[in-house]
């Protein structure tokens, strides 16, 4: 079981204050791969430069890219207007056929680009069968979401890795905001219909444990947003043991 956690280049995030034994992913910036990049060559090729195509300027800007990888990539297609020739995340794919892993983006609850969850399945399949090694999926407050979804992608022969796209713990009312700019919808009315103790008990901060739990059999791994919250994110890891020993293995067996 996996755990990787996200991370937003930012000249207020403190790279020094991320704990050491920490599977990163770095996130791309609306208009450029750059700050991805850097904080990549910073901290290491263990980690994972997430990375959008559609921030590509060319297929030498990519090939320059691809040199640089070495290890592993996840990558995106992005929402914004492509600045280059790279309109589709399964173009780029066959460039890091050296990588080890390669994740590409996963919808379980439908994207605004193609709500229809077939045509999500179908593109994910392609992505399979260029060479893609792993999905993450679109952040999720709905278990049962996540594995109906794993369920139907695997009797269609679909074997990718799959990384549960779970929020750390946040605000709710900031978590609300981002979930709506990523289309999780679906996952939003769930939220609605729970008991008003619970969405009470909510209001300070989410806590994610209840879904990862009930979904740990069905899935690979998970991909922990941390909204660059390190010490907050960190704290709550402390206090899910379960969760700690999947992360510091080595440390637990010392102990």
């Amino acid at each position: 079981m996996k755990v990787v956690f996200e991370i937003f280049p930012s000249e207020k995030l403190k790279l020094d204050a991320i704990p050491k034994l920490w599977d990163l992913t770095f996130t791309c910036r609306a208009e450029t791969i750059q700050p991805t990049m850097d904080t990549y060559l910073q901290l290491g090729s263990r980690h994972t430069p997430h990375l959008s195509t559609g921030l590509i300027q060319s297929e030498d800007h990519l090939r320059a890219i691809a040199k640089v990888v070495t290890g592993k990539v996840f990558l995106i297609a992005g929402d914004q207007k492509p600045i280059g020739p790279f309109e589709r995340c399964a173009q780029v794919i066959p460039y890091f056929d050296h990588c080890s892993e390669i994740g590409v983006a996963s919808y379980p609850e439908g994207h605004p680009s193609y709500p229809d969850q077939s045509l999500g399945d179908e593109i994910l399949v392609e992505k399979q069968s260029l060479g893609a090694t792993y999905a993450v999926t679109q952040m999720c407050f709905n278990p049962q979401a996540i594995i109906d979804w794993t369920k139907r992608i695997r009797d269609k022969g679909i074997t990718l890795s799959i990384q549960c796209g779970v929020a750390s713990p946040i605000n709710v009312v900031k978590l609300t905001q981002f979930a709506m700019r990523c289309g999780v919808n679906t996952s939003l009315n769930f939220l609605k219909k729970m008991s008003t103790r619970d969405v009470v008990s909510m209001i300070s901060c989410y806590d994610p444990r209840p879904l990862m739990e009930a979904v740990y059999d069905h899935v690979d791994g998970f991909h922990i947003y941390t909204f660059n919250a390190i010490k907050t994110t960190s704290t709550w890891l402390e206090q899910t043991s379960w969760l700690n020993e999947l992360v510091y293995p080595e440390v637990v067996q010392l102990l």
